[in-house]
């Protein structure tokens, strides 16, 4: 099976019908089931973070073929990387702990996985990157997450149906193509996921209007975005840095929707504003992107 093929499938359709086919089971059993006199409507927004956990392993498949348990090569630990911030995803959606509880969780996860992808370059026999240099970039990524994760959550407790992932899907999109920008054939080829799973969730929310992604399944849509991050971060160009940042930022314009003045409008005015806010610091993670990226490279 040629590599293309392989990403088709494994990163892209069959990540594609699981969330979308999961989703839409889960949350059409769910309405069924409801008892007719609940005053609370049911809503499994489990669902989404425990399909999200699982599709990240077809994906690294499609590139690097079966992973392995553990290796102290950094390239391979992608899908470590992923669950570990997944499983925060997964405990949002079923114990729905508190701000105080998911925020310091949500930075944890990420600088684990900054440990894991990174911390082999600063060990030897490596020994390419100072010790300040991961600190202070693990140290970022974790409070940029934690306020994006929880900026994002909050936005989307406020939209329905398809719009959570028609705003996110931007930021899917270009994350793959900024990587690819500073050479990480990797993210360009396993970020194909991503767009996939946006894409299904969409999809789904069209079919069922009342879908919500917070609680867990904005977490994990990010949990899989950071992983492509953190790993260029790590292993490629540093001169990548500003991009990232700003690729990283662009869920946050989610929690737009949140805001006094926006969350009491019509839906397609919430959406609308959300979506504005996360492309201003795409097209600048590209333009950046495009200007830094090193001569000659392609």
């Amino acid at each position: 099976m040629s590599i293309e093929t392989k990403i088709v499938l494994f990163a892209g359709l069959i990540p594609g019908v699981v969330v979308g086919a999961g989703l839409l089971a889960s949350w059409t059993l769910a309405r069924k089931r409801a008892r007719p006199d609940s005053e609370t409507p049911a809503e499994p927004r489990w669902a989404a973070p425990v399909l999200l956990a699982l599709v990240f392993l077809p994906a690294d498949y499609a590139v690097k073929g079966f992973p392995t348990l553990w290796t102290d090569n950094a390239v391979y630990r992608y899908p470590h990387a992923a669950l570990l911030i997944a499983a925060v995803a997964v405990l949002e959606g079923f114990a729905r702990p508190a701000w105080y509880a998911r925020m310091p969780l949500r930075a944890g996860a990420v600088a684990g996985a900054a440990w894991i992808l990174g911390w082999p370059y600063v060990i030897p026999p490596s020994e390419i990157m100072p010790v300040h240099q991961f600190v202070g970039w693990a140290c970022v990524s974790a409070l940029g997450a934690m306020l994006v994760m929880e900026a994002a959550d909050r936005g989307a407790r406020h939209l329905r149906g398809p719009a959570t992932p028609i705003v996110l899907l931007p930021a899917m999109a270009a994350t793959p193509a900024v990587c690819f920008l500073f050479g990480s054939a990797y993210a360009a080829q396993s970020g194909a996921v991503l767009v996939a799973v946006t894409v299904a969730s969409l999809l789904a929310g069209l079919l069922v209007r009342r879908l919500r992604l917070d609680g867990g399944g904005v977490t994990g849509m990010l949990a899989l975005m950071y992983v492509f991050v953190l790993g260029t971060a790590f292993h490629f160009d540093p001169r990548s840095l500003a991009s990232l940042l700003l690729i990283g930022a662009a869920p946050a314009g989610l929690g737009v929707a949140a805001l006094p003045g926006v969350r009491d409008r019509a839906a397609w005015v919430r959406t609308i504003a959300a979506a504005g806010a996360s492309c201003v610091p795409i097209a600048m993670a590209l333009a950046v992107g495009g200007l830094a990226m090193p001569k000659g490279m392609y």
